[in-house]
């Protein structure tokens, strides 16, 4: 089995919700399905990066990687900000933790708007996410005043 430098422990919750990760001061705002199975995945990225994988500069994760690789030693705190099986509220409190972190230093999140899967039209729906929760969400987006940034 391979060495795993690093790990990122959460909880035993298999729920959605949206957490903050975080590595020292830096931060990713992270919205799952199932926190266990997200938490893995991010750490199995950022082992196989650190062992000399690659990083895809245009991935979630791209500059936290980045950041852990160069900043080696420190140690990771998952931080529950919302848990609940309603998507169109996750959906808005990522985007709201991702608005409050424009132009802070310490949040490595590549994207700035929260992440949709594509639409599927076999489900009828965009990923995890339905089809009403998109189209809510979308509703509240164009409703809102656009953010302003914060610099820290």
């Amino acid at each position: 089995m391979k060495e795993k430098p690093y790990r990122i422990v959460g909880s035993v919750l298999q729920k959605e919700c949206v957490v903050k990760v975080k590595y020292n001061s830096k931060y990713v705002i992270v919205k799952c399905k199932d926190s266990m199975k997200t938490l893995k995945m991010i750490e199995n990225g950022l082992n196989a990066f650190v062992r000399g994988g690659k990083n895809n500069p245009a991935g979630f994760h791209f500059h936290l990687y980045n950041y852990v690789k160069d900043h080696p030693g420190g140690r990771f705190k998952v931080e529950y900000l919302l848990t609940t099986d309603n998507t169109y509220e996750l959906l808005k409190r990522e985007q709201e933790e991702l608005d409050k972190g424009l132009g802070d230093t310490n949040m490595l999140n590549n994207q700035t708007q929260a992440y949709i899967q594509p639409y599927d039209p076999e489900t009828d729906s965009y990923g995890w996410i339905s089809k009403n929760a998109y189209l809510n969400f979308n509703k509240w987006l164009k409703a809102r005043k656009e953010p302003k940034q914060t610099v820290e």
